[in-house]
């Protein structure tokens, strides 16, 4: 039993954090063996007062990893806009589409980090050693982060089994979309273009308007006559049929046969490009743009494409689970049975450097279940498993004093 605490006695009457409150104040008035509801009542609003700050350091560490990667990301995709024509909100469009599938493996490490920060924060301000002083244990003090970290794993399923299937199908239909439909906007211009197997084109620029300046191109489908276009203009237009018309202004036409070289002048030319056409059927889709209901084994043509669906499946509940074991990883480095100040570098960097570890694990047996590997397939669940073990194991150890410093 906690009794009565006297705030005048800790000396904290009126200089403490507002934290005081509602975690001293509350106890020192109420008789606990007289009130059992009283200390219920005041751990409830401790676990929300951690919450609100867990879950906004969470969210910020997110938002900071998810806006790098999705530059480093959308770097790939600036060329479309520079060179290729390809408007703003395409581009924008195409890239927000690949945010549910980075946040799969952000999640985890945004939890672990915002976790570990939240718990220095605690720790420096002073709040850990008078909730230790009023009678709170560390399971206890622990409870917000597991209840943060069930929150996590909640958003973590909802994005893995849904949201990321369901955006990474988006961004592949587009990228076809932007093929089949919109390749006069991705040619490069200064570059030699593959239009299909046996024809080539260069184009110098192209104009505001979609016309395009000094163009060449060169057919080498009959063997042994290739033939090479040259005009001064051009443009681009894609039939009803899905194929590409070119039209050629001012230009010459050279065929290399036998007999020599031969030219012709023309002032307008039309050339048909004989491209593939277009899938008619739906498009094959890979393991990781697939529903759960689709990632079932026998759905799968191929043995192999078997091992991939269930290599998926485990992914996915294993990368949603991930932010809980290493939250409370982080809660055990964190809230040590000894006071010492000048190890709380080192806990923070074993929790956040094993959070790492952890991740680069999950990612190798991923790879090898993928391959048919049945011991990584289920093996990979004794990392989050134990790490859960262990940690709430060493949380539940009785606090110490350090031998070496004064009880706290």
């Amino acid at each position: 039993p906690l009794g009565r605490l006297q705030t005048n006695n800790l000396g904290l009457k009126h200089q403490f954090f507002p934290l005081l409150r509602f975690a001293v104040l509350p106890i020192s008035h109420y008789s606990v063996p007289h009130k059992p509801l009283a200390r219920w009542n005041n751990m409830l609003r401790l676990t929300r007062y951690h919450l609100g700050h867990l879950w906004r350091l969470i969210a910020s560490g997110a938002a900071i990893l998810l806006a790098i990667i999705w530059l480093q990301q959308s770097l790939r995709f600036v060329d479309l806009i520079v060179n290729r024509g390809l408007s703003a909100w395409d581009f924008f469009w195409l890239t927000v589409q690949l945010l549910p599938s980075m946040l799969m493996f952000i999640l985890p490490l945004a939890a672990l980090v915002g976790t570990s920060l939240a718990l220095k924060q605690w720790r420096d301000d002073n709040e850990l050693d008078a909730l230790y002083a009023c009678g709170f244990g560390r399971p206890q003090l622990a409870r917000a982060v597991i209840w943060a970290g069930c929150g996590v794993v909640g958003l973590g399923l909802l994005n893995n089994l849904y949201l990321a299937p369901l955006s990474k199908t988006a961004f592949k239909d587009t990228q076809d979309s932007f093929r089949q439909e919109r390749s006069i906007q991705l040619l490069s211009t200064g570059a030699f273009n593959p239009l299909s197997d046996d024809l080539t084109l260069y184009l110098a620029s192209r104009q505001r308007d979609g016309s395009l300046k000094g163009l060449m191109i060169h057919d080498h489908s009959t063997p042994g006559t290739p033939t090479t276009w040259f005009a001064s203009a051009g443009a681009m237009t894609l039939t009803s049929q899905g194929q590409l018309r070119l039209t050629l202004d001012h230009g010459l036409r050279q065929t290399l046969t036998p007999a020599g070289l031969q030219e012709i002048s023309f002032a307008r030319h039309t050339l048909d490009i004989n491209i593939a056409p277009p899938p008619t059927g739906p498009r094959w889709r890979d393991a990781d743009e697939r529903t759960w209901p689709e990632l079932a084994p026998h759905l799968a043509s191929h043995p192999a494409d078997a091992s991939k669906y269930l290599a998926e499946r485990h992914k996915r509940l294993l990368w949603a689970l991930t932010p809980l074991p290493l939250m409370v990883w982080a809660a055990w480095c964190l809230l040590p049975r000894y006071k010492n100040r000048r190890a709380q570098a080192w806990r923070m960097a074993a929790a956040i450097g094993f959070g790492l570890l952890y991740q680069g694990l999950l990612v190798t047996t991923h790879n090898a279940a993928e391959h048919g590997s049945q011991a990584a397939l289920y093996g990979q669940w004794l990392l989050p498993l134990s790490t859960f073990a262990l940690a709430w194991w060493g949380l539940n150890q009785p606090r110490l004093h350090h031998p070496r410093l004064a009880p706290v």
